[in-house]
Parts: C-alpha cells; sequence; structure tokens
C-alpha cells in the first residue's frame, strides 16, 4: 500500500516479483547478502518504524521494545539514511507532507479530516486503505456465500487476514 501511495519504484518492483520485503531491506539497507531471522527481525522494525516516520531515537526504542532488535541511536540514524537512499520515492512522499493540518485520503478516497501529526499524515493513508480492502475482502466474501461450502463463516478478522471456518 506504501509503494503505490508513495509511487516508490523499488517497493512496486519487489511486490510485481513477489519479494519478501523485509528480507529485501535487510540486505539492501542491514546490507546482508545472507538474509538471518535476526537480520530480517531488524528489517521488520526499520519497514514498520521508519514507514511511519519514526526518527534515530524512536527507531531504536521501536526495534527494541517490539522485535527484540539491539542497536544504538548512532546506527538506528545511519540505517534510517540507508533506508531513505533505497526507497527513495518513500523519502520523496514524507518530504511532500505539508505544515499544519490536512485531510488525508486511503487510496479508495475515504478521508480523514485535520489531520496534524506528521506520522498521522503517513499512517493514516496507509492503515486506512489497509482496513479499506479488508472491509471490501468481507463484502465479496458475504456477495459470494453461496459459492462456498455450507456453514462457511468468518471467525477472525485482524491486521490483513481473515480466518475463516468451513
Amino acid at each position: 500500500i506504501a509503494a503505490e501511495i508513495s509511487g516508490d519504484t523499488e517497493l512496486l518492483a519487489a511486490f510485481t516479483r513477489g519479494d519478501d520485503l523485509h528480507a529485501l531491506t535487510a540486505q539492501k539497507v542491514l546490507g546482508q547478502d545472507t538474509v538471518t531471522k535476526d537480520a530480517r527481525q531488524a528489517a521488520k522494525a526499520l519497514n514498520f518504524g521508519l514507514l511511519y516516520g519514526m526518527g534515530a531515537a524512536r527507531l531504536r526504542a521501536h526495534a527494541e521494545n517490539n522485535y527484540g532488535v539491539t542497536m544504538t541511536e548512532e546506527q538506528a540514524a545511519e540505517y534510517r539514511d540507508r533506508f531513505f537512499k533505497t526507497y527513495t520515492g518513500l523519502r520523496r512522499w514524507h518530504r511532500s507532507q505539508r505544515d499544519g493540518a490536512i485531510d488525508t485520503r486511503t487510496i479508495t478516497g475515504r478521508r480523514r479530516l485535520g489531520v496534524a501529526r506528521y506520522t498521522e499524515k503517513l499512517n493514516t493513508p496507509v492503515q486506512g486503505s489497509g482496513a479499506d480492502g479488508l472491509k471490501l475482502a468481507m463484502a465479496l466474501l458475504h456477495e459470494r456465500k453461496d459459492q462456498t461450502p455450507a456453514g462457511t463463516f468468518p471467525v477472525l478478522i485482524v491486521h490483513d487476514e481473515i480466518v475463516i471456518d468451513c
């Protein structure tokens, strides 16, 4: 979703190829030829932290608290710099955010009025578009319920997954 919104060519190409984005970030940003489980975890911290506008100090804490990845603030700053040199479309999109309150939109056009915080200007279109997609998938599931085995029903919907009992 962020690739589409930002127009980042590296991310769009990775999506088209079906690449593991966390492994790709580990290779390109962390300089890992062979991506280990630990390197992939560190790349997840970078992808999910930097996408939404974290600076080095918050990234360091985010990586440790959410992914068990320890890095210094200096390392976090270096990784942040490499990340945005790798994903230049994301950098352009980040820098295009105007000061002050703005209205944000999801890919489907749903809007949120008066978004003032920088991180929310980045987060809302991406997370909101993901939520829109999930809602559309649920509607499609309902529309096509006659094509599913008898007794099929959704039991859990979280983030980007729909768990169905059938």
